[in-house]
């Protein structure tokens, strides 16, 4: 609430010295309404609280149809921004879904993976120790949490079993470059990033 009435006032305010100023242009008022609301990263999420804008153009004495116009775009904005978001999230899921295929296709000797009781966002992975390396016939326990942003953003991949390794934190945490924000790819798929942490357990990233 405290936000509302805080860009409440800045709009308010921005408004008034518009009007002050002889500068009342209907497409340039509007135009820096809208703006106004996007510079403070703040956009209403229903048509109550896209009723401020009505509030604001009606305090200053703004046209009836810049009122009108201006709900209308703010209305339409809020729609959008909706439909992205679902669409990202349709997105998401698609991809997870592809990578669970991949995974079962491939059947990869090195690990097992597939999502916890049908929540494709988070999965669990047994990755089986490499043959010849300190950790052979030993099975690890892996979690993968997937963001919304998820495959744009890297997924959240630690041990939850205990593994003494340069490259394992204390809580499980890997440190390999294609997991960092910095270096990660949407190309990364989970096939690839199991695969790797496999080979690492082997070969350590010690240039991570």
């Amino acid at each position: 609430k405290s936000r509302f009435v805080f860009i409440y006032n800045a709009v308010s305010s921005a408004v008034r010295q518009w009007v002050q100023r002889g500068k009342m242009q209907t497409k340039k008022t509007l135009s820096r309404i809208i703006w106004t609301y996007r510079l403070f990263q703040m956009r209403p999420t229903s048509p109550s609280q896209a009723s401020i804008v009505d509030d604001v153009a009606q305090g200053v004495g703004l046209p009836a149809i810049l009122t009108a116009e201006t709900t209308k775009l703010i209305h339409r904005d809020v729609a959008t921004s909706k439909r992205m978001q679902s669409n990202s999230v349709l997105y998401w899921e698609k991809s997870l879904m592809i990578q669970k295929k991949e995974v079962e296709r491939v059947k990869s000797p090195l690990y097992s993976t597939g999502p916890v009781d049908g929540d494709i966002s988070y999965w669990k992975a047994l990755l089986f120790g490499p043959a010849g390396s300190p950790y052979e016939n030993r099975v690890f326990l892996i979690d993968m949490h997937f963001p919304p942003l998820y495959p744009f953003k890297p997924p959240k991949v630690f041990f939850s079993t205990k593994v003494f390794h340069p490259n394992v934190g204390d809580r499980g945490d890997i440190f390999l470059r294609m997991l960092s924000t910095d270096y990660y790819s949407p190309s990364s798929t989970i096939h690839k990033v199991l695969t790797k942490i496999h080979e690492m357990l082997s070969n350590p990233a010690l240039a991570y």
